[in-house]
């Protein structure tokens, strides 16, 4: 199956795909003869999201401590990029 080329959206978007009911397969007798959906996610151009964020906390001298905040991104981020945000 084949769809027309679709644009990339500027923001993550969901599509919602159907397959009307009575088609049959090439090269199959069966028939499918209730409709098929399926949502799909499609990305944006450039899309980043957090998959998880967590505060550690590591002891460096006593009685001395530094925070670490550790984020993992769906898309590599350089360092200096993240400390802009």
């Amino acid at each position: 199956m084949h769809s027309e080329s679709l644009p990339i959206p500027a923001y993550d978007q969901k599509v919602l795909l159907t397959l009307s009911g009575d088609v049959n397969a090439e090269g199959s007798s069966t028939t499918n003869r209730e409709p098929l959906t399926a949502s799909v996610q499609v990305p944006a151009c450039i899309t980043s999201s957090h998959n998880d964020v967590q505060l550690t906390v590591m002891p460096i001298s006593n009685p001395q401590q530094e925070q670490i905040l550790v984020i993992n991104t769906t898309m590599p981020v350089h360092e200096q990029k993240m400390a802009q945000a």
